[in-house]
């Protein structure tokens, strides 16, 4: 879909044409939005044209409200793991793998030599014994700190943001982090006539995978290889 920021067509997808990157609207963040609409129907999307034609996503981001100055600080912190794994697909222990080896080949017929050289082989004759899969996992992090002020008198209004946000995937090597800031200012010289400005900055940093479909992906592969 198009997606509108406050009134501001914004550009989507991959930041890159040669590698995969991260969608450019990472760099949002959620923290400062004050309001999401969606627009389906051809009549309120007709004023966007051929650029509509998968509907349009409407977000407006904070304001500041004449009033007193208000302070706000959030933080947090948690971790995160792969959800579930039935016991039917994790990885094999090299004895159970090298036992169903063994009795496949002696299902099409393998003599004990053609056997002994498959085992060879396929290094089960080796001391090695490895759960891939625990090699690419670990316990993932996810923490963010956010701050905001915003304020103002009935003529002028202010409003003032900062955030950081850091999420390390259960993946080893796949982590997220972003840094943002928000300023927005609305100056009333009349009835009839205002003044808008803002501006919203942000930096982010994604390492990951260039691909994961198919065996680059770190847990299929891992379910895959010989322990």
């Amino acid at each position: 879909p198009l997606f509108i920021i406050d009134g501001i067509p914004v550009a989507t997808g991959d930041g890159s044409q040669v590698l995969t990157s991260s969608n450019l609207l990472a760099g949002l963040n959620p923290n400062d939005i004050e309001d999401l609409t969606v627009l389906k129907d051809a009549a309120a999307t007709s004023i966007y044209g051929s650029r509509a034609a998968n509907g349009v996503v409407l977000i407006t981001t904070k304001n500041g409200k004449a009033g007193k100055a208000k302070y706000n600080v959030t933080t947090e912190v948690g971790s995160n793991d792969v959800a579930y794994f039935p016991d039917m697909a994790l990885p094999l222990k090299k004895a159970d793998a090298r036992a169903l080896t063994i009795e496949g080949l002696r299902n099409v017929g393998a003599t004990q030599t053609d056997i002994d050289q498959i085992l060879a082989q396929y290094g089960y004759n080796s001391t090695a014994n490895y759960n891939w899969l625990d090699l690419v996992r670990r316990k993932g992090i996810q923490q963010q700190a956010n701050v905001s002020v915003s304020g103002g008198s009935n003529g002028t209004t202010f409003y003032a943001s900062g955030g950081y946000f850091r999420q390390q995937s259960p993946v080893i090597g796949s982590e997220f982090k972003r840094y943002s800031g928000t300023l927005k200012g609305t100056f009333k010289a009349s009835e009839k006539l205002s003044f808008n400005a803002g501006a919203n900055v942000s930096t982010f940093n994604q390492i990951g995978e260039s691909e994961g479909s198919s065996f680059r992906n770190p847990i299929i592969a891992s379910l895959a290889l010989r322990p």
